[in-house]
């Protein structure tokens, strides 16, 4: 068993940063997790930590049923992908691969075997002979992966492994990594600021702010019910429309508009509380005249996503976002009315930021559902 404990891990650094401050973790067996944030949130110094290139301040960490808190990192049975693949430039690509091994005394045999056997399996034959120099990012990419599969750890560690790579070989890295990992069902431990990266590869994941975890879920969770604002804010290549309002009268006072409370959350608010309404640019509608339950807006600017337009928009609420079908767009300097998706909205308290009631926010069945949903008794057509 490899899975990984963490318990109330801190680290503070020599001029008294504050890197992680009583982190507590389970990573189970076998999974893939990802550890997501922006810059600076701690998630490469908790990585760091794992493998044993920083020392923890306090706390403990467990790999399987083994204390490694103060193991140093080459008894720790991990291996670490580092962002710049950290190739040796002067060795071809097989005394790279093998190279850990011959740091574990194996011999040259075997050592060579194991990397062409390696090798191989990551689709290197071929290129065995050739410096690093000689390789595409992509190929660099795949040594610095067989070097690290080629040790047989307990646990693989990635930091921002795909960050050198353009957006086409990230799309073909990212099925890669999900099938070596099927393959060896090893526990590994992606670190990355790309929130579509983490969402595509990890089982579960963590989101870090200030070195603390904001939330831990399966990727669907963490995207449809983020526990507070920040992950709200953070979580989605198009961010979700964050809402100020006060509940009057059992609805949301939106400027002047007014919109229903979402489902379930009635009985967790109070009346004149601010609250914040969370409803992802996708689970909007627009329409063009005057709507019951519509936020007044203005569009300003539309974005050509592809197969969907994003529309900007000005309204007594601020700036807002939707996305509607590349055909639908509204003029530019046009008049709608925004129109939340409810069973898909989310309510957050103002004053602590967290979600508040049992609102689903979970994924539709189908993209139309965004529009069939938002449309609200009563509304005009």
């Amino acid at each position: 068993m490899a899975g990984i404990t963490v318990a109330k891990l801190t680290k503070v650094f020599p001029n008294g940063v504050r890197a992680l401050q009583e982190v507590d973790l389970q990573i189970a067996d076998g999974s893939f997790f990802a550890l997501l944030g922006p810059s600076g949130c701690g998630k490469t110094t908790l990585l760091r930590t794992l493998a044993g290139l920083e020392a923890p301040t306090h706390g403990t960490i467990s790999i399987g049923d083994r204390d490694v808190t103060r193991l140093p990192p080459g008894a720790r049975k991990v291996a670490m992908v580092f962002q710049d693949y950290a190739l040796y430039p002067h060795m071809d690509v097989a005394d790279n691969i093998a190279y850990p091994l011959k740091i574990q005394r194996m011999g040259r045999g075997p050592r060579r075997q194991r990397a062409a056997e390696t090798g191989a399996h990551l689709g290197l034959e071929g290129m065995m002979d050739r410096r690093p120099a000689q390789l595409s990012g992509g190929q660099q990419q795949r040594v610095a992966l067989a070097r690290a599969v080629a040790s047989h750890p307990h646990v693989f560690l990635f930091d921002e492994p795909l960050s050198n790579l353009d957006a086409r070989l990230r799309m073909e890295a990212r099925t890669f990594l999900k099938r070596l990992h099927s393959d060896l069902t090893t526990t590994t431990v992606y670190v990355t600021h790309d929130q579509a990266e983490a969402l595509a590869v990890a089982d579960r994941m963590a989101v870090m702010d200030r070195g603390t975890i904001r939330q831990i879920g399966s990727p669907v969770e963490v995207f449809h019910r983020p526990a507070n604002l920040f992950v709200a804010s953070f979580i989605g290549n198009t961010p979700m429309n964050l809402i100020d309002a006060h509940v009057v009268g059992g609805l949301l006072r939106i400027g002047d508009d007014t919109v229903p409370l979402p489902p379930n959350t009635a009985d967790a608010v109070r009346e004149g509380e601010p609250v914040v309404l969370g409803a992802r640019p996708e689970y909007v509608a627009l329409r063009p005249g005057p709507v019951a339950g519509g936020v007044r807006s203005r569009v300003v600017i539309t974005e050509h996503l592809g197969t969907s337009i994003l529309v900007d928009l000005e309204s007594a609420a601020g700036p807002l976002q939707a996305v509607v079908a590349e055909d639908e767009a509204p003029p530019l300097g046009s008049e709608v009315w925004l129109v939340v998706a409810l069973a898909r909205a989310l309510l957050y308290a103002k004053e602590s930021g967290e979600l508040v009631g049992a609102a689903l926010g979970g994924p539709p069945t189908q993209r139309t559902t965004a529009a069939s949903t938002a449309t609200l008794p009563g509304a005009a057509s």
